[in-house]
């Protein structure tokens, strides 16, 4: 039977799909008596609130009458208290719809790791903005001696050189992917930087009067510039937890979560300047704890984030132990092995391999050139390597495919370095096994869920060059 574009079905568990809605059939036609017509119930459920019981997820119940028309039946009345049903309301106001299925594993780790990283922030925001309106002279003991308007000026310009510094600094990273590339180590370097703005703020009435506006000043732009790095990275993050096209709800629902965080931060905040008493020592000493909080949770959190695209580390670790154990390790798993803590020292075990090098490294003697690009014939790279390192440099038009191939030509040649012979004959048994792998290689990784578009790999760094051949 077919009526107003929905199909409803006589056997019982069948379902389909009309329109925004979904309809269950509930009861079924008799069958005891074949002539009669069909009686049926069914539930109209939104296709947002996804499956299961169709009365607790805001389906409406209805029912065709004697005179064959659908009957609206009201729910059943329940009276008793249910604590964890009334928390699961509260909770699936700041969870994406349809959540677990909605979004990437780990989401809700990071989300509670996240949540505490963010209320421990607010509250050092409390500690330092007191004390900073204590040293311009805004406020307090201070204000006699400044003045009102002269520290509210102080403020003001404190602010403006913020913001200035801030929108200099957006305009610079904007000119590479770095953002995109490594919002992981971007992530934490806002949290650091943000933390030591704060830090610097609480500090600043120990500065001299004729500093205070100064160091006020260099502290908000870091402030600014954490904030922009925050908002920057956050977009790549909440991209790789939205899998079901809702990128627009998981971001809403991360601003539903940071205004309960921050109002949760300012209470607490509140409460520690009020026992700390308003002591710039003790405030210091509370700050290492906030700052302690809001750093290990924000690693912890990011921990959980699996980033589906490539930057040079997640792609090294892939190629690296498919190479040696011939299994491609899903974004999950890498999430977890990965480094993305801003230390100028860390290691960087994929340094023996330099892409984008000028011309004049990958080929010194223009003679070699000719005999550089056969050995990689009609491929969209240039590789050669010399005693400490391999060179890699890419041809303008090269597609996702082609760099995932180099890079991954590059593994096999740094494989063979120990017995290959040297010069291009070891570039050319490399090639050989690289084409004869390749191919398996690209069907596991997108089996595995990793991204190999073009827009999706960005393995160049920003002193990157591409070679045009005529």
């Amino acid at each position: 039977m077919q009526r107003g574009g929905s199909i409803l079905y006589q056997a019982s568990g069948f379902r389909c799909r009309s329109g925004t809605n979904r309809l269950r059939t509930l009861a079924t036609s008799s069958t005891r008596d074949a002539t009669k017509e069909s009686s049926y119930r069914v539930w109209q459920v939104p296709p947002s609130l996804g499956d299961g019981d169709p009365e607790s997820n805001g389906g409406i119940l209805f029912e065709r009458d004697a005179s064959n028309k659908w009957r609206h039946l009201p729910k059943k009345s329940d009276t008793s208290f249910d604590v964890m049903e009334l928390s699961k309301q509260a909770m699936a106001h700041f969870l994406p719809a349809q959540y677990p299925k909605s979004v990437a594993p780990g989401y809700f780790k990071f989300v509670s790791y996240y949540f505490i990283a963010s209320v421990a922030g607010s509250a050092s925001m409390v500690l330092s903005t007191q004390t900073l309106l204590l040293a311009v002279g805004v406020a307090g003991a201070n204000a006699h001696q400044a003045g009102i308007m002269a520290g509210a000026f102080n403020w003001v310009m404190k602010d403006f050189a913020g913001q200035v510094g801030g929108v200099l600094f957006a305009s610079q990273m904007g000119k590479t992917k770095s953002f995109d590339t490594d919002p992981k180590r971007w992530r934490m370097v806002s949290a650091m930087t943000l933390d030591g703005a704060t830090l610097l703020e609480i500090l600043s009435p120990l500065f001299h009067a004729s500093l205070v506006l100064p160091v006020a000043s260099v502290a908000n732009v870091g402030k600014n510039i954490g904030f922009l790095t925050a908002s920057a990275s956050k977009a790549a993050i909440h991209n790789s937890l939205a899998i079901q096209g809702n990128l627009g709800d998981v971001t809403a629902k991360a601003g539903s979560q940071a205004i309960v965080a921050s109002l949760m931060g300012t209470t607490l905040g509140i409460g520690m300047s009020s026992f700390l008493g308003h002591d710039t020592f003790k405030f210091s000493l509370g700050f290492c704890v906030l700052a302690a909080v809001h750093q290990g949770c924000n690693y912890f959190s990011l921990k959980e984030v699996p980033l589906s695209h490539f930057n040079r580390q997640r792609l090294h670790l892939v190629l690296k132990h498919y190479i040696e154990e011939g299994e491609i390790l899903s974004p999950k798993t890498v999430a977890v092995q990965e480094e993305f803590l801003p230390l100028p020292w860390a290691n960087k075990p994929w340094a023996w391999l330099s892409i984008g090098s000028p011309i004049t490294s990958v080929c010194p003697d223009p003679e070699d050139w000719n005999a550089i690009l056969q050995s990689t014939p009609s491929e969209k790279y240039v590789l050669r390597h010399s005693s400490d390192r391999i060179h890699l440099v890419f041809l303008s038009e090269a597609s996702g495919e082609d760099i995932i191939r180099a890079v991954f030509h590059a593994h096999q040649l740094e494989n063979l370095k120990p017995r290959a012979p040297i010069g291009t004959a070891r570039v050319e048994e490399s090639y050989q096994l690289t084409l004869e792998h390749f191919p398996i290689l690209l069907d596991k990784l997108e089996e595995s869920g990793w991204k190999t578009a073009t827009e999706s790999i960005s393995v160049e760094s920003s002193k990157s060059y591409r070679v045009h051949v005529p």
